[in-house]
């Protein structure tokens, strides 16, 4: 694996704004889908509902975009810390 004493320290300081836009889309659409799964859940707590939402795949894909979430925001705390150490 790559390790960041490779890098330029100009291209870490210009890779690190568009990790800063990948969260901020990733957090967006975790929202956006915890809005839909929240949708789902309500509809198919209605008793007249007779096709029920499938809410499995939402689930499923909120857990893997946190995780996601979770690697972008290790890898931008790295990418910081090593640019402040290393100027």
């Amino acid at each position: 694996m790559t390790e960041l004493k490779d890098f330029p320290q100009e291209m870490l300081t210009n890779i690190l704004p568009s990790i800063k836009r990948m969260i901020e889309k990733e957090q967006e659409h975790i929202a956006r889908m915890e809005r839909e799964l929240k949708k789902a859940h309500i509809w198919n707590s209605r008793p007249w509902t007779l096709t029920k939402m499938p809410t499995d795949h939402l689930e499923e894909f909120i857990l893997k975009s946190n995780e996601m979430l979770a690697h972008l925001k290790q890898r931008q705390i790295e990418y910081e810390e090593y640019i402040l150490k290393n100027w």
